[in-house]
């Protein structure tokens, strides 16, 4: 499922850009079957499933349930992608994914699981308040995102989806990364999505995805950097094609990304720019090999940068990555 319209909350993890939208499995205010889960919104609805915040009763909290479309269950691979994710989701460390508390099936047979609502906003809704990020803040919020990919990669997983919608800052000062419908694991019987079938956000899916050729965790690089990319000038390198698909995938293909630099408002060191466009490379053999090794060359880059600019509302919730 596409996180392209469900997060951005103002306060809180998820946040319906589909509000009154009318769906097949839950109304407000029902109680989920043979659960203790009671519906207090749908958040959002995708290509193969759907987002609710419910409420557990019997505790009094409130925590988000995704489950697949009734129409999916049972001509599609979404039940066990589903499944896939929360299992993921539960293998990872609290401080870098959100903490899913259950995984079951409803009567009619298809799965859903349960996470934690989490407080804070994600990068995108950072993006808007700012315009752009400072580069000091970029760097930092980017060393974070490498240090939690590290994590995902050494537990032998691969996100496919890493994108400014998909990387949250709570508000308790932790970074952590969403939506693993994409993601997979090296065993996994699902990495291989099928002959011709891209899995990803087509305005940020590396070249490999555009192709339908086999991921790795430089797949997730090329995410990083668009993210930074992104951050620093304030729109992706090739966002004037968003409206053709074709043409989008082309660029993602063939064309180099314009120079961050050049479209900056702010001055960025050509060390800096060189990370960038290191992890922009076509050929996933161009690029940084690890999430550690390009965090090390972010790092050396970045070096400098604490004093060169003003700090900002987010530099000061900021910790040292």
């Amino acid at each position: 499922m596409s996180t392209a319209t469900i997060l951005s909350g103002p306060l809180s993890w998820y946040r319906a850009a589909n509000e009154g939208v009318s769906t097949d499995t839950f109304r407000d205010g029902e109680l989920v079957p043979e659960t203790p889960y009671r519906v207090c919104s749908l958040l959002a609805r995708g290509g193969m499933g759907q987002l609710f915040e419910v409420e557990n009763e019997s505790l009094g909290r409130r925590c988000v349930l995704k489950t697949v479309h009734p129409g999916e269950a049972a001509v599609s691979t979404a039940p066990a992608r589903l499944r896939q994710e929360a299992n993921i989701l539960a293998s990872l460390p609290a401080s870098i994914a959100p903490i899913v508390f259950d995984l079951r099936e409803l009567p009619d047979g298809r799965p859903y699981f349960v996470m934690e609502r989490l407080e804070g906003g994600d990068l995108r809704k950072e993006l808007r308040r700012f315009e752009e990020l400072s580069v000091r803040a970029a760097i930092r919020i980017v060393l974070k995102l490498l240090a939690a990919l590290s994590v995902v990669h050494d537990s032998g997983i691969v996100h496919r989806d890493v994108k400014l919608e998909n990387v949250f800052l709570t508000s308790g000062g932790e970074l952590k990364l969403l939506d693993f419908g994409a993601a997979f694991r090296d065993d996994s019987t699902l990495r291989k999505t099928g002959c011709g079938v891209a899995i990803g956000t087509r305005r940020t899916m590396a070249p490999e995805q555009h192709q339908a050729l086999d991921t790795d965790a430089r797949t997730d690089l090329y995410g990083v950097g668009l993210v930074l990319y992104e951050l620093v000038v304030g729109s992706g390198p090739f966002d004037e094609f968003r409206g053709n698909e074709t043409t989008l995938a082309l660029a993602h293909l063939h064309l180099p990304p314009p120079a961050p630099s050049a479209r900056a408002k702010q001055p960025l060191s050509p060390a800096v720019e060189r990370v960038i466009l290191k992890a922009l490379e076509k050929r996933p053999a161009d690029r940084y090999w690890s999430a550690g090794e390009m965090a090390v060359a972010l790092e050396r880059a970045g070096l400098g940068w604490d004093d060169a600019d003003e700090p900002t509302d987010i530099d000061m919730w900021l910790e040292p990555a």
